[in-house]
């Protein structure tokens, strides 16, 4: 009797460590998550939707995980919208690089693309886009446009 209550206690201890080491793994994972900041959604939603591009609203904070703006139909048809993941352990990032090239937006460049900070490459070619480009893009340390 004394050898089943020590087994029945070892159990206990083992699902105990077992679920306290699976709960502690999935705390991990959903901390981690890497988001662009709301202000930054809201701004390539407005910028998008200036632009007249189908999928402006689809925009959201996993837009950096996701994989549905980025691809080539072409070498004249390509979407990609990169971002950097590297602020506060991984978890906040920015996009650094929009590229939506022979997509058939029309419009005016968006002064709202000066909002996204961190931005250093933008390719609209092959769009049908008019009228200057706006002042506060030059302060954003592009090194494409």
């Amino acid at each position: 009797m004394k050898m089943e209550f020590v087994f029945s206690i070892f159990k206990m201890v083992s699902v105990l460590f077992l679920g306290f080491l699976a709960l502690n793994c999935f705390t991990e994972f959903g901390s981690n998550a890497q988001l662009l900041p709301e202000t930054e959604v809201q701004t390539l939603q407005t910028v998008f939707s200036k632009l007249q591009h189908p999928n402006a609203t689809t925009i959201s904070r996993t837009l950096c995980n996701e994989s549905s703006w980025n691809y080539n139909v072409t070498k004249l048809v390509q979407s990609s919208i990169a971002c950097n993941c590297s602020d506060r352990n991984n978890t906040i990032c920015h996009v650094t690089q929009i590229l939506i090239k022979g997509h058939n937006l029309t419009g005016v460049l968006p002064s709202e693309l000066g909002n996204l900070t961190h931005l250093q490459v933008i390719d609209l070619t092959r769009n049908y886009l008019n009228g200057s480009i706006p002042s506060n893009l030059s302060q954003l340390s592009l090194t494409s446009l």
